[in-house]
């Protein structure tokens, strides 16, 4: 067969797998809704939309009721509503899937060459599956479709008259829908940069020729910058809005680091811990030795504004995960800017057209091959929903109904119940979304409202706080708590606070929530109607007969024993964890409950049991090393608990709550001083870890060392000088 015939099929082959490129992108795009943020994105559109004002202080919290709010995701905010109006989730997965498809598509026309179409495409295949981790329905979509068209303009049109106007125009829908609208006039100004070093420092090699601008293109760069400037003061805030970036980044080394250290897609996607390993965020890894190769295979003809580009926003996708896509946008045209730059006429190995049209169809094959194998792998994804008693997919574009307390929200619903929340941060949108303007939230996603303090504060009240939880609940008109549990709980000081108080009524119990009404005259009706005695609680029956021999988790009783457990219904929590393991034996969680439930009973070898049993299944996290460690220190095996201290500390040096108990440990090894100046060398305790402080203290003071046990119980009442431990044993010292 001819050259020709090969060099035909290698392009139709090419077409087919650019079809199956996006084919792959489409079914990524039908991922179930999981993102809470949007139910608050959705409630202020509809506010919008509806009154035709755009709210300029806070409409749905009742912390920061009347407090200015900037909020620059309006555009996006309606979009979403209206998207939603339309046609409910599927308007949602619709708009997702248009401004996805965009962006890939401007990709695609950037780097597609016909003559070594290839490695484009397989480079785009890496930043669509960096994409992947970023697929929510939220402003960031469309940020990333204003970046990619900055890139594609600036790159490619900037001689062409009409690219002041589309520049100018994005950047007026950009400072409307996401705060990241700042990197268009960056990208100007780092083009203007990059011009200036190529024209007057001299450079290596051939960079100051390479990517250089026309004098007609460098003019029109500064005015561009001028233009897309300009176009950041249209917006209702006008100087408010332009500057509202700009005091993000400059507070970030303030006391918002709070929220890089808590908020998962804040946090570092590479640390020292991982810098060498390959997981996680592998094809960001990857995406990054590549373009930085092609850096320098290309050393001599480098592109200086390509490099400067790759550099800034490297540095900024290190930073937090949700930024890992703009460098994946950015480490694409790098590599593509690159390429163009390469001589492969003066390769001395001749290759015939046929043997490399051969080579590139086997490897569209295998890739392709790979692409439907990771399809059929994502779409066994999914869980069992036991309303329906069938599997869902995790992929049908429909609302998750693993991620989102719908259970407890439908119950509020239902019961038209009103007033001031008291909540977790994760759940504050979701309520807003589904209950405003009946319930106003105690806190939600919105960390530039609420700032660092507050949110520091919450954390502490939600892990059982009780003198802040008591000072909130008198500063604020508190109505209701909504306790969402997650994956690890309600913590139990926050749970049995509200259990104990006579102030408060329980109106809902399962494995999503619990939801409590304060005792006042507005809550009568729903008190009367609704309250749970608890203590009377009775385990759901489950048909395993109807789930047959589907393969699924006990998740639900689970939950609901770890809720039981954190009140000290101790029989009802065993009742429920039986439950789930007889649904699934391996459901872990259970196990691990079971376990504390026979640490309360002082059966040390039992708990060690059912603790070994909950590692099997998930593995060893801090929580479940934590009461392994605690059951080996109460059976006495001291280098047990030794090797469980220090593979903790190696993991979390930072972690309190295993300093505290390495520190217990040290004194009854009785190496009293080094256990005395690791309780002292923790920078913060948290009022929770009161308890463990004074028992190292109590076991210094029963084994002598008064004047060592003097220091910690100091250490106690510098946590909390009011708690009545604290002040019974200062009392005791004294006399």
């Amino acid at each position: 067969m001819s050259d020709f015939f090969w060099k035909k099929l290698n392009l139709y082959g090419t077409w087919i797998f650019i079809a199956v490129l996006f084919s792959f992108l489409g079914f990524l795009l039908s991922i179930e809704i999981k993102d809470f943020d949007l139910w608050l994105h959705l409630a202020v559109g509809k506010h919008i939309v509806q009154t035709g004002l755009i709210p300029e202080v806070d409409i749905l919290s009742f912390t920061r009721q009347g407090v200015h709010w900037n909020n620059h995701e309006w555009l996006f905010q309606v979009i979403a509503y209206l998207s939603y109006l339309v046609a409910g989730t599927q308007g949602l997965v619709n708009m997702q899937t248009v401004v996805v498809m965009a962006t890939v598509a401007i990709l695609f026309m950037m780097g597609y060459n016909r003559e070594r179409p290839l490695t484009p495409l397989l480079l785009l295949l890496l930043v669509i599956l960096v994409y992947k981790s970023r697929l929510t329905h939220r402003p960031d979509l469309f940020s990333l479709f204003y970046f990619a068209s900055y890139v594609f303009v600036l790159s490619s049109h900037l001689h062409k008259k009409w690219s002041l106007f589309a520049l100018f125009f994005i950047q007026v829908l950009w400072v409307n829908t996401h705060g990241f609208f700042i990197f268009g006039p960056l990208m100007m100004l780092i083009g203007m940069a990059a011009e200036y070093v190529r024209r007057f420092i001299p450079l290596p090699f051939e960079w100051g020729r390479t990517g250089n601008l026309t004098k007609e293109e460098f003019v029109r760069l500064h005015v561009g910058f001028l233009v897309v400037s300009a176009a950041c003061f249209v917006n209702p805030l006008f100087i408010e809005g332009v500057m509202y970036p700009l005091k993000i980044m400059f507070s970030l080394s303030g006391e918002t680091k709070v929220f890089f250290e808590n908020i998962v897609e804040l946090q570092k996607p590479i640390t020292k811990d991982n810098l060498f390993a390959m997981r996680p965020y592998f094809h960001f890894r990857l995406l990054i030795l590549i373009s930085a190769f092609s850096f320098m295979v290309n050393f001599k003809k480098i592109d200086v504004s390509a490099l400067f580009m790759w550099a800034v926003f490297l540095i900024f996708s290190i930073n937090a995960a949700r930024n890992i896509v703009f460098f994946a946008v950015m480490a694409y045209f790098a590599v593509l800017v690159n390429m163009q730059y390469l001589d492969f006429s003066d390769n001395k190995i001749k290759v015939s057209e046929k043997i490399v049209c051969m080579l590139s169809l086997i490897c569209k094959f295998v890739v392709g091959a790979w692409i439907f194998q990771l399809i059929f792998a994502l779409g066994l994804n999914g869980y069992y929903d036991f309303d329906k008693m069938e599997r869902k997919s995790a992929y049908d574009g429909k609302f998750s109904k693993r991620s989102h307390p719908y259970k407890a929200v439908d119950f509020l619903v239902e019961h038209k119940i009103q007033g001031n929340v008291l909540n977790d941060f994760n759940s504050g949108a979701y309520l807003i979304g589904r209950t405003h303007p009946a319930i106003k939230v105690f806190i939600d996603g919105r960390t530039e409202l609420y700032g660092a303090k507050f949110f520091t504060e919450y954390k502490d009240l939600w892990l059982g706080d009780k003198k802040l939880l008591e000072k909130n609940l008198n500063q604020y008109p508190i109505t209701a708590a909504f306790l969402h549990a997650g994956k690890t709980g309600v913590p139990a000081p926050l749970l049995q606070y509200f259990h104990k108080s006579k102030e408060w009524r329980l109106i809902y119990f399962n494995y999503d929530a619990a939801i409590y009404l304060k005792d006042i005259p507005s809550n009568q009706k729903w008190i009367e109607e609704l309250e749970i005695d608890i203590e009377k609680w009775q385990v759901p029956e489950f048909d395993l007969l109807a789930l047959g021999l589907t393969n699924v988790p006990g998740f639900q009783y689970a939950l609901r024993a770890r809720m039981l457990f954190n009140l000290n219904l101790l029989d009802l929590a065993e009742q429920e964890a039986d439950m789930a393991i007889t649904i699934h034996p391996r459901e872990g969680f259970a196990y691990h409950t079971l376990g504390k439930i026979a640490m309360k009973r002082e059966n040390y070898e039992e708990a060690f049991k059912k603790f070994r049993q909950a590692k099997l299944v998930f593995g060893n996290n801090m929580e479940l090393r934590y009461d392994v460690a605690q059951a080996y220190y109460e059976l006495k095996m001291y280098d047990k608990t030794q090797e469980q201290c220090d593979g903790a500390l190696k993991i979390n040096p930072k972690s309190s709550k295993f300093q505290i108990f390495c520190g217990l440990l040290d004194v009854q090894l009785e190496r009293y001083e080094q256990g005395v100046n690791r309780i002292k060398d923790i920078k913060k305790i948290k009022p929770l870890y009161i308890e463990e402080v004074l028992e190292v203290a109590d076991l210094l003071y029963d084994r002598g060392q008064i004047d060592l046990a003097r220091e910690v119980y100091q250490v106690a009442q510098g946590v909390h000088d009011s708690h009545p431990k604290v002040l019974e044993r200062m009392k005791r010292l004294e006399q």
